[in-house]
């Protein structure tokens, strides 16, 4: 989870320039951004959450079993332990796995393609900056300047072409439906008993204003008014 983090992060790096020169006049460049952000949020999150909610908790707990340890029965009696929560608690036995394993799939996939399209763009940056140190102010931000140009014509080029959009499209509509799926099961697991207490502070900080749980409704009700009729 941590290499998907960091690709992200790459992407943003990738799109930081981009973002300067087109703004929002190109909606799938800014979707693409839009999704970025998504993509990003949704693995922070749940990396926070297995990193200090869960494994350090749960090593501090263990920690604090093995001072009153009196034999290695007992030490390997609180690792097991440690180890089953930690398995549980991150949901790594639990079938909600799966959809995370494709939504982390989703943001490598999209990071990739991402990385490919404004691979020029970075070129670009890395030498202008090379060439900056020797020059003067003046000449810098005259050079800037030309750079940023170049890369606008690059991108205009880029955002145009239909079969970005497409991408785009295609990887934002897999993202969202592998998000709800997947916070839908953590919903329902939760409201029959069978999630984990601490799994629904992911949903929490995922859905703080309740934007995933309405469509979430609104997909429930939509195949609920078609198997009616």
């Amino acid at each position: 989870m941590k290499h998907v983090e960091r690709q992200l992060l790459t992407v943003w790096l990738c799109t930081k320039s981009g973002e300067m020169c087109l703004g929002r006049s190109y909606p799938y460049y800014s979707l693409a951004c839009a999704l970025r952000q998504r993509m990003l949020n949704f693995v922070q999150n749940f990396l926070n959450y297995m990193t200090f909610e869960v494994i350090e908790s749960s090593w501090n707990t263990f920690e604090s079993n093995l001072r009153e340890v009196a034999n290695i029965d007992n030490v390997i009696e609180h690792h097991a332990k440690f180890l089953d929560t930690c398995l549980r608690d991150c949901i790594i036995t639990n079938d909600s796995f799966l959809l995370i394993q494709k939504i982390l799939s989703e943001c490598i996939m999209f990071s990739v393609f991402v990385q490919g399209v404004t691979k020029s763009i970075k070129e670009k940056e890395e030498t202008s900056q090379m060439e900056w140190k020797s020059m003067t102010l003046k000449e810098s931000q005259e050079r800037r300047k030309k750079i940023l140009q170049e890369i606008s014509d690059d991108l205009n080029k880029m955002v145009s072409d239909e079969a970005f959009a497409t991408s785009i499209k295609n990887y934002d509509e897999k993202f969202s439906k592998f998000l709800l799926d997947l916070l839908a099961k953590i919903i329902n697991d939760m409201s029959n008993g069978l999630g984990e207490t601490k799994i629904g502070n992911v949903l929490y900080r995922l859905d703080f204003n309740d934007h995933y749980r309405n469509q979430i409704e609104k997909l429930r009700l939509s195949k609920s008014m078609m198997h009616q009729s």
